[in-house]
């Protein structure tokens, strides 16, 4: 019922009855222009389709020929160096990857009754025809070598000629490279070539004629569009006029107020009242999400103090001639966890870190954190406000408070080393004189107070 109410709060001219009218208007226009859009696409897919395939046919045709030449570098690698790994690469080509095969496929699929088709036919069986001679070459060589071809059943089943055979080791491996160099082979390779050269002129002429024939359709439905579109010109003026008037000027104040992150006032339009309510509401509903995040994100889950991200934040921004700066490190507080265990411990950090709010936490220019596991810092700002001897007295009752057990706690001592900020070039620099001092408390026996020199 709520957002019932708010919406029927919300008053102005509202944009649903223009919508009902303009989209009244729109009606039939738009159903011939989206009837005409959907023939032109339909065209245009086909067309797109249509040489998207013949660029892939003309691209097969090319495999054919790269297979061609990759069989033959691979033969001609293996009978000229005799490793091995050119025969294997070979017959992957020829019987796993195929290609040559799959362009016949891909051919007989979709141009089977084309010239194209006839090329491409021919091209592969001069292919095959030129194997035979490669299996030949390929087995004079492995029988040389010692070359094991036991998988590949086409070496094996090749029959050297009794005048080969009588050859010695070196003749044959120059018979070898004398089949896969010689005219007759060179000239098959050549007549592939030539068949596939015609295939992709003929592939290219069938692409030629499809798209003259779809180059007239898309006339004439592009015409009929032209008269749509000419009839719709005046019709988008007018709504443009509404937009400017109903939408524009009512959005860019709406953008102005979300750029200077204010409350969006807008007047006049039903809709755009209803949308800066809602925001209006959201903004300030994140603005309460973005301080507690803020606050998570820079406070100590456990004690509620500052954590390492605020000090990082509060300490990089002061200025250190203003500053006293103390380190505050809990004596064996290992020990403490593992006498009580660390929900103990835990205890005892929360009681160190109420016990410095209580002596500190109302001083607007004091700044508590705990900055490691067992380690606090507390910062003074206009310490003209507060000498460091003033400081060091409310300490050492701090500690001493602290050195009495509470309940189930046990009572903790306190080694603090303090350092002035006055003379500190940086924020490290400071930490450091600290920390020297505090270092020195510990060695010399914790349980003290030291202002470094």
């Amino acid at each position: 019922m709520k957002k019932v109410k708010e919406k029927s709060a919300v008053k102005g001219v509202s944009l649903k009855g223009i919508g009902i009218a303009i989209a009244s208007f729109a009606f039939v226009i738009s159903a011939l222009l989206t009837t005409s859009l959907f023939i032109l696409s339909n065209k245009y897919r086909d067309v797109t389709t249509s040489t998207q395939n013949y660029m892939e046919w003309k691209s097969v045709a090319g495999d054919i020929q790269l297979a061609s030449d990759y069989l033959t570098n691979q033969v001609r690698s293996y009978v000229v160096v005799g490793k091995k790994k050119y025969m294997d690469n070979y017959f992957e080509e020829a019987e796993v990857s195929k290609r040559r095969d799959n362009a016949l496929e891909i051919f007989s699929e979709n141009v089977k009754d084309t010239e194209a088709y006839t090329y491409i036919e021919n091209a592969i069986n001069e292919s095959m025809d030129l194997m035979n001679l490669e299996y030949y070459a390929m087995r004079l060589v492995a029988d040389v070598k010692g070359t094991d071809y036991s998988a590949y059943q086409k070496i094996i089943d090749v029959q050297i000629s009794s005048e080969d055979a009588a050859l010695d080791d070196e003749g044959k491996l120059r018979r070898a490279v004398e089949i896969v160099y010689s005219d007759t082979y060179n000239d098959k390779k050549d007549t592939i070539s030539f068949d596939i050269t015609h295939a992709v002129t003929s592939l290219d002429t069938l692409m030629e004629k499809d798209v003259l024939k779809a180059s007239d359709d898309l006339r004439v439905i592009l015409a009929f569009q032209q008269i749509l579109i000419g009839t719709n010109v005046v019709f988008l003026v007018g709504i443009v006029f509404i937009l400017i008037l109903y939408f524009v000027r009512p959005a860019n104040k709406a953008v102005k107020a979300l750029e200077e992150d204010r409350e969006v006032e807008i007047k006049g339009v039903k809709e755009f009242n209803f949308i800066a309510v809602t925001y209006n509401r959201i903004r300030s509903q994140n603005q309460n999400v973005k301080e507690r995040l803020l606050y998570e994100a820079e406070h100590d889950k456990l004690t509620g103090l500052y954590n390492r991200t605020g000090y990082d934040t509060i300490y990089r921004r002061m200025n250190l001639n203003q500053i006293i700066y103390s380190l505050i490190d809990i004596d064996n507080f290992k020990e403490i966890n593992d006498k009580y265990g660390h929900i103990i411990g835990d205890k005892v950090l929360i009681r160190i870190a109420k016990t410095l709010d209580k002596y500190f936490g109302k001083d607007d220019h004091a700044y508590i954190f705990r900055i490691g596991g067992d380690e606090f810092s507390l910062i003074v700002e206009e310490c003209a406000t507060l000498k460091i001897d003033e400081l060091v007295a409310k300490l050492k009752k701090l500690s001493a408070d602290l050195a009495k057990p509470e309940k189930d706690i046990p009572g903790v001592t306190l080694s603090i080393g303090i350092a002035h900020g006055k003379g500190a070039d940086t924020t490290d620099t400071l930490f450091k004189k600290a920390d020297k001092a505090l270092y020195q408390v510990k060695k010399h026996g914790r349980h003290d107070i030291l202002i470094s020199e």
